[in-house]
């Protein structure tokens, strides 16, 4: 087996989706180091240390169906140095443009300011190997379709409605087991959250209306990005098996298949196909913001954006990638057979991440392999 160590430095901000929410009964606003903080607690946990006198008060909001009365008698009870230390589940921060929300809010019996959780665990922000290898595994299929030796495959309109079949015709495969990305895994990389884990509403985006940007009541946890935090890089690792490389199977008396072919896991071409299709995919989306009708400001972001790529990113010979929730369409299709952007709406919209008075696009990394 071979391993390589990889660095991986979000540029904006990354929100790996868990289907779970936190719901305000659950979190309080406090502040740290003069910095407005969302504090999440257990509500169980907290009521179970209550005295007699906090546990009837508890208990005649309850029986009231007073929701906004218990919202703010948790809140501060949770915050309190009584009980702040033995309750707590972990600490975000946030964004301007939440805290307004919530003390707009705060009081309404039908807020139902939830918030969308990131992936964690063991006191870590975590990005998924399964998560990265998925977007190397997009970029490498469509590599392999802008291929001369790929042009005799017949594409079919059903071909292109059946993914796994398509996906089976590119790389070659007869099924799971032979699928040649089973010689390829990648570690999960850890982040700390301190500082990193920030909570911030999205916003949609057009490209080409002036009604923008366009508030959609999402609001998600996310992993910081280097335009947030200069400092966040996490430390993985890729391991390709030697050992599957060679192994062949028969598919049937006319053909040999070689399992796991070299062109496909020589790491080289793997971080050349990586870096070519999201710097495509990046250029492209950089024109249509500039060429659209989205706010300067919007612009601006993808001009930092674009100038660190250009620019720190080549020094350091990084290789671009796009991971997470609001990668957009394109991140997870391949080019020469992605429907056209005028169907069904695909592609005229950005979902992006509002932090203290800029709008952001999700989900775009620095990777740098250490071949």
């Amino acid at each position: 087996m071979k391993k390589y160590t990889f660095f991986l430095s979000p540029l904006t901000a990354v929100h790996i989706g868990t289907g779970e929410v936190i719901s305000p009964i659950e979190y309080a606003i406090g502040r740290i180091n003069q910095k407005d903080v969302l504090f999440t607690f257990y509500p169980e946990k907290l009521v179970s240390l209550f005295n007699n006198e906090e546990l009837n008060v508890f208990n005649n909001l309850a029986e009231k169906n007073d929701i906004v009365g218990l919202r703010s008698f948790l809140s501060e009870k949770s915050k309190s140095k009584d009980y702040i230390q033995k309750c707590i589940n972990y600490i975000a921060w946030i964004s301007e443009e939440f805290k307004k929300k919530y003390e707009e809010t705060k009081n309404d019996k039908n807020n139902a300011l939830e918030i969308a959780t990131t992936y964690k665990g063991n006191n870590k922000i975590i990005i998924p190997g399964s998560s990265i290898k998925g977007a190397i595994r997009t970029s490498i299929l469509n590599c392999l379709s802008q291929q001369e030796q790929y042009a005799d495959y017949r594409v079919t309109e059903q071909d292109k409605r059946d993914d796994r079949r398509f996906q089976q015709m590119l790389l070659d495969y007869y099924d799971a087991k032979n699928d040649p990305f089973r010689a390829i895994s990648l570690s999960d990389v850890f982040f700390e959250p301190k500082e990193n884990l920030i909570v911030s509403p999205m916003m949609l985006s057009h490209f080409n209306t002036n009604e923008n940007p366009v508030g959609i009541n999402i609001y998600i946890e996310a992993l910081k990005g280097v335009l947030f935090n200069p400092d966040i890089s996490g430390r993985g690792e890729i391991m390709i098996k030697d050992e599957m490389l060679d192994k062949k199977i028969i598919l049937n008396e006319n053909k040999t298949f070689i399992l796991k072919r070299k062109k496909f896991h020589n790491i080289d071409d793997l971080s050349k196909c990586i870096n070519d299709f999201y710097n495509n995919m990046f250029t492209d989306e950089y024109n249509k913001v500039q060429e659209g009708k989205m706010s300067d400001s919007i612009k601006a972001i993808y001009d930092q954006i674009a100038d660190y790529i250009d620019t720190e990113m080549k020094n350091k010979n990084e290789i671009l990638i796009r991971i997470g929730r609001w990668s957009h369409i394109e991140a997870v299709t391949v080019e020469k057979y992605r429907k056209p952007f005028n169907r069904k709406g695909y592609g005229k919209t950005r979902t992006l991440i509002q932090y203290n008075k800029a709008l952001y696009p999700m989900g775009w990394c620095a990777m740098k392999i250490n071949i």
